[in-house]
């Protein structure tokens, strides 16, 4: 999966993004992705990310109309919101769209698809009534944004990527540890432990 970035670009930054797919792909560090489905559904959807110094430098770029991005599906991380100390790493939330959207989603479409029809979205639906969840951005579809929202925040929740940003997200998201998720959505904790799926829920050694 390629990497794209602009020369205004860090090489540290784009390392830390291969770094982040390398860690998600491959969870248990073996040298093979752990589930090679999702693998091969990210090849064939021809997935992949591209990196800009700044969200002024995307909204400038004419990349958008160059033939690799019409060949591929890019996902967008600045390099101004990767490897920053004291702030979150974006690109554990961007790569991880990435491999929802192009890799699981595609691989197990009544388990992950963006429907509402899917395990996700009955998932995503339920948590928003319970108010667990709340994203009243109106540019979020259901289907086009909050599903893939709704999984990454219950994925890096489960694997203790949120627990120090309770306060931070509480306005969007309720379920921030391991113990939460456990407590308040037991049914997406039953979905994304499932073996079969081998959703990445080990460390993510990718934090400044």
């Amino acid at each position: 999966m390629p990497i794209f970035a602009t020369n205004r670009v860090t090489g540290d930054d784009v390392d830390r993004v291969r770094d982040v797919l390398k860690a998600y792909l491959d969870n248990d560090r073996d040298g093979q992705p752990d589930n090679r489905k999702v693998a091969r559904e990210l090849v064939r959807n021809k997935a992949g990310m591209v990196m800009f110094s700044n969200e002024g430098e995307a909204d400038k770029s004419t990349f958008w109309e160059s033939r690799e991005a019409e060949k591929y599906e890019l996902f967008l991380v600045n390099g101004d919101e990767t490897n920053v100390a004291g702030r979150f790493d974006a690109s554990l939330e961007e790569v991880l769209h990435m491999i929802t959207d192009s890799g699981y989603g595609p691989a197990y479409p009544a388990a992950f698809g963006a429907k509402r029809r899917s395990q996700l979205g009955r998932l995503t639906s339920a948590a928003v009534k319970r108010g667990d969840f709340v994203y009243d951005d109106p540019s979020c579809g259901f289907s086009t944004c909050m599903t893939q929202e709704y999984f990454y925040w219950s994925v890096t929740s489960l694997n203790g990527l949120q627990e120090n940003r309770c306060e931070e997200i509480s306005d969007e998201w309720r379920n921030c540890t391991p113990e939460l998720m456990r407590l308040n959505d037991p049914k997406m904790v039953a979905l994304i432990t499932r073996k079969r799926y081998r959703i990445p829920l080990g460390p993510i050694d990718a934090q400044p």
